[in-house]
């Protein structure tokens, strides 16, 4: 058999070779991340939103497990041995779906918008509970309109795989485009947009918080070795 470059006896095939990516080739592009999310965050605050695309996408690999690959996050805390965890506080749908709120407050609730990310860093917050920071954003019931909910890995896991990210479907569900109607604005920007900025953000200073773990091996509020 033969080939432009190579020839092999007939009947036998190349052993395919498979290269392992070293732990400082996760940091690398960990750091490469950052430094991406960063100019995108920049170019955004410049009124170029169609980067808020891009930050969905980078989101979509540090915190949302496809295909059998888990976050980038989960694998480089079980690559350095450490846990970085973040405070959370329920949202108001958490709230009345365990008792802790009353149920007729959906009835009369038009939007409700709690962005847990905001409490991931928050020293002073009320809740002093903490979780493991993929858990923490892959928490269900963060926002609701009307009659629908949602989780913020939907929102980035729509705008990543669907909206242009990853690659554009031809159909998108109608609820999966609510939060992208500017019938309600946060600062300029719509509810799944400002999810996306806000939350870029969070996940930015997590990365600097296992950066000074990784370079310092000092554990923090937040980094727990194990």
């Amino acid at each position: 058999t033969t080939t432009d470059e190579y020839t092999w006896p007939l009947g036998t095939r190349p052993k395919k070779i498979m290269a392992n990516t070293t732990d400082q080739q996760y940091y690398n592009h960990l750091l490469d991340i950052k430094e991406k999310m960063e100019d995108f965050l920049s170019k955004v605050d410049n009124g170029k939103k169609t980067y808020l695309i891009d930050l969905a996408l980078k989101m979509r690999i540090l915190l949302i497990r496809k295909s059998g690959t888990n976050p980038l996050f989960q694998s480089i805390m079980e690559k350095f041995n450490f846990r970085l965890n973040v405070f959370f506080k329920e949202s108001m749908i958490e709230a009345i779906k365990n008792g802790s709120l009353p149920s007729s407050l959906l009835d009369k609730m038009i939007i409700s918008y709690s962005n847990n990310a905001m409490n991931w860093f928050d020293e002073n917050s009320p809740s002093k509970e903490m979780l493991n920071i993929v858990e923490a954003f892959n928490k269900e019931d963060q926002i609701q309109v009307g009659k629908y909910s949602f989780s913020f890995k939907k929102i980035i896991e729509t705008v990543a795989d669907q909206m242009g990210g990853a690659h554009i479907d031809k159909k998108v569900k109608d609820s999966d485009l609510i939060l992208h109607s500017n019938d309600f604005l946060f600062g300029n920007l719509n509810v799944a947009e400002r999810v996306i900025y806000d939350t870029s953000r969070k996940c930015i200073q997590a990365i600097e918080e296992i950066e000074r773990y990784i370079e310092s091996n000092n554990e923090s509020t937040f980094i727990e070795a194990v």
